[in-house]
């Protein structure tokens, strides 16, 4: 259907019209193309009606509305359904174009799309789709791609109404002059991503102001999750304004739920990959074992994320950072997130290689904003963990408020730093005017809790920069070390102003100037010693008590005799270190969420001293497996370490030297001595021998052994002598010792998949009233 023209002034459907609960079906290969015209709906105006194509290809293209729907104009509860359908086509001759959806307008109505390809169309808004109302459901397979606006949404432009986007889809190298590169939502809109597919993606989007791939401009929800095993990525949008990737104004709300990678993002102005104002947030949750990834992205200001007047920048489980370089700022400050008056709580994420041109270079935080870090930890004496994410999902759904309480999956203790911010770079010009290492906080509020803060570097203040009168900070069982400071000021923390409590916090081997510079307000339980020759502290608090200070201000110049500090250090204690059995009073717990007083009285610095030993795991053959719950362990506590065999191979047991201790993949024990445990696996064969015999032949006899192929079923059988019964089969391994029991039935039947040396155990039978003694030849 071509070269046909609805003539009047607002005539519909330039090439076909369907009304009052009409049913067309397009069938075979369609064409609906060049040069229809129309006011709304060149290629196809349905009111009150349904449109569906029977699975051959339908092509809209070089269709042409002087108002709205270029190819497609729904309204009235119509209904579009279309399976392997293009709208639009490549070439700068073949676009569909409108002024509001060159590829279709959606009024009241509803749009179900699988294997569907939308390009090359030209609106001022939405240069694919304008949605007023109603519904989008974009099922599989579909693209939407190389679409432009004049001014708002390249791709979409969502006035209202919902669009759902499920299994594989991508949008990439859309563009629009004014705001939302990919998609632009105001008025009443809601959008929801959901990574369900092989391909989920948005990608190369542009816009000349705000939003380079979307423009929320709502109170509504965005929701980004990838739940389901398959990546969300958002990779090299750009906007000429604000937010490279996201920007969100009058409350909008960006959920960004499990397997995200947000990446290559870039804004001429602030915020990299989310600009936040006007109220509006973002939520970043892990999802089990897949947490949110903003990776390198970079912006004037906020390289990653740059908010203002935003009441909840949330992290619960997140990574802001990449190896090597991770967000940057350019030209400014928070080279990972800048707030002005904003609010972030974090925990469980870590921030890492991240950069900025002058202060903060993970976080910047000005105009009387929050800052809470802290961990979210299992305990460390328990090793059940305690998994959120149920619960965790039903807040997703359920509430489009990000959670007061930590909602980040608890992690355990013994598998590292749970919340971190290490290697990243304030003046990163070199032109000595950037502070804060890792945190720069300016007449903010600052709270920071179980947390590793490493390997920064500033100009001033290595780890954290305070100034401001209004300003305070409160840092407690925290491991401050090898930080580095090019001027001597605080290599380790620098406050120039407010109030600034420390507790619990050891800081060490920091370079270029002390462990804390200026003066505290309060200090207590601190070990500050060991930092390149410089002080402690270098002037006494205002307040202290307990603490360790080679400079001598702030506490006893004391060795606290580390296990091993360096640069891959161990900062516990060792046993007769001045820090232990030190403190009148404490906090609760220490870095490693183990419970203080472990005595009579509190230790100083960040852990508390244990009793602990460690746990070694390895697998033989390398290739055999993986292992896990090597670490160090408290006396008495319990430890699980779990063997996964690889493919081709299957687990035999673990062994302490050549004893076997389980013949378990997961085995528990409570660490009461350093031990390094062995997983052994055995190479998959065609044919395993099944060894099969009864302790003493006397007592009973065997059936069942023999050569077996792979998987091939297996049944042994124990059978008993007169005034004899079956007891248990056990199992003995060539070369090792120790048995296990593996059934108590005398038929025992299992799968060959290994070699195995199997022993059945009788026992007499004993009559009432009789006593029998049995010596075994064994």
């Amino acid at each position: 259907m071509y070269l046909n023209q609805a003539t009047a002034a607002e005539g519909k459907g330039g090439a076909i019209h369907v009304y009052n609960n009409g049913n067309i079906t397009l069938t075979g290969n369609v064409f609906i193309y060049y040069l229809n015209q129309a006011y709304d709906g060149a290629g196809i105006y349905a009111d009150s009606s349904t449109i569906t194509n029977d699975g051959y290809s339908v092509t809209f293209r070089q269709n042409i509305a002087s108002n709205n729907g270029g190819a497609i104009y729904l309204t009235n509860n119509s209904v579009l359904s279309l399976n392997n359908a293009n709208v639009g086509q490549v070439g700068p001759t073949l676009k569909n174009q409108a002024v509001n959806g060159a590829g279709i307008y959606v009024a009241s109505s509803t749009v179900n799309l699988t294997n569907t390809t939308i390009l090359n169309n030209e609106a001022s808004y939405g240069g694919a789709i304008f949605l007023a109302s109603g519904d989008i459901n974009f099922l599989d397979n579909t693209i939407i791609i190389q679409n432009s606006a004049g001014v708002d949404g390249g791709a979409i432009y969502q006035a209202g109404g919902t669009i759902d986007f499920t299994g594989s889809w991508g949008i990439e190298n859309n563009s629009a002059s004014g705001n939302g590169g990919a998609l632009a939502i105001t008025g009443t809109g809601i959008t929801s991503f959901s990574a369900e597919g092989d391909t989920n993606l948005i990608a190369n989007n542009d816009a000349d102001i705000h939003g380079g791939a979307v423009y929320l401009n709502n109170n509504s929800t965005l929701k980004l999750h990838a739940t389901k095993g398959n990546d969300l990525n958002v990779f090299d949008n750009h906007a000429g304004g604000n937010g490279g990737a996201f920007f969100a104004n009058n409350g909008g709300y960006f959920d960004s739920y499990g397997q995200l990678f947000i990446d290559g993002n870039n804004a001429n102005g602030n915020g990299g990959a989310y600009y936040l104002s006007n109220g509006s947030r973002v939520w970043f949750d892990d999802y089990y074992n897949t947490l949110p990834k903003v990776l390198s992205n970079w912006a004037a200001n906020g390289g990653a994320i740059y908010a203002t007047d935003s009441p909840r920048v949330e992290c619960d489980g997140a990574e802001f950072g990449d190896t090597p370089l991770g967000n940057y700022a350019t030209n400014g400050s928070g080279g990972a997130i800048y707030l002005n008056n904003s609010t972030l709580n974090a925990d469980n994420c870590n921030f890492y290689n991240n950069k900025a041109t002058l202060n903060g270079g993970a976080i910047a935080a000005s105009g009387a904003s929050t800052v809470k870090i802290y961990a979210n930890l299992s305990s460390y004496f328990s090793e059940t963990i305690i998994a959120t994410s149920l619960h965790k999902s039903n807040a997703h759904v359920l509430s489009f408020n990000p959670p007061i309480i930590p909602m980040s999956t608890h992690v355990n203790p013994h598998n590292g730093e749970a919340s971190s911010l290490y290697s990243n770079i304030a003046d990163s010009d070199n032109n000595n005017s950037g502070y804060g290492g890792a945190i720069y906080n300016d007449s903010s509020t600052l709270e920071v809790k179980q947390t590793y803060l490493h390997h920064n570097s500033a100009y001033i203040g290595g780890a954290i920069y305070q100034t401001g009168s209004g300003a305070s900070a409160d840092v407690s069982n925290c491991l401050i070390h090898h930080n580095i400071v090019a001027w001597e000021l605080g290599a380790g923390i620098r406050r120039s102003n407010g109030a600034f409590t420390i507790t619990h916090t050891t800081m060490t081997d920091n370079v270029g100037g002390s462990g804390f510079s200026g003066e505290a307000t309060l200090a207590t339980n601190n070990i500050a010693w060991g930092n390149n020759g410089m002080p402690g502290f270098t002037i006494a608090p205002a307040s202290y008590s307990c603490n360790i200070d080679d400079g001598g201000n702030a506490g006893v110049n004391s060795n606290p005799l580390f296990v091993s500090p360096g640069d891959d250090g161990n900062y516990h204690l060792q046993a007769g270190s001045p820090a232990i059995n030190a403190c009148d009073t404490g906090a609760e717990i220490d870095l490693k969420n183990r419970p203080r007083p472990n005595s009579t009285k509190y230790d100083m610095g960040a852990y508390e001293y244990y009793l602990e030993y460690n746990v070694g795991t390895v697998a033989n053959p390398v290739q055999g497996g993986t292992v896990s719950g090597a670490g160090t362990y408290a006396y008495n506590s319990p430890v699980t370490v779990e063997a996964t065999a690889s493919t081709g191979y299957i687990f035999v047991h673990w062994t302490n030297g050549s004893t076997v201790v389980s013949n378990s993949p997961s085995y528990s024990f409570s660490a009461t001595a350093d031990v390094n445990l062995q997983a052994n696996f055995s190479q998959e064969q065609s044919q395993y021998f099944i060894a099969a015999s009864a302790r003493n032949t006397n007592h009973g006899t065997i059936t069942g052994e023999g050569t077996y192929s792979h998987n091939e079923s297996v049944t042994l059988t124990a059978t008993p002598e007169s005034g004899f019964t079956f007891s248990h089969w056990i199992e003995t391994w060539d070369g090792f010792q120790g048995s296990f029991i593996v059934s108590t039935e005398e038929t025992y039947t299992f799968t060959a998949n290994r070699v195995r040396k199997l022993t059945a155990v009788f026992k007499p039978k004993v009559l009432p009233g009789v006593l029998m003694l049995l010596l075994e030849d064994d």
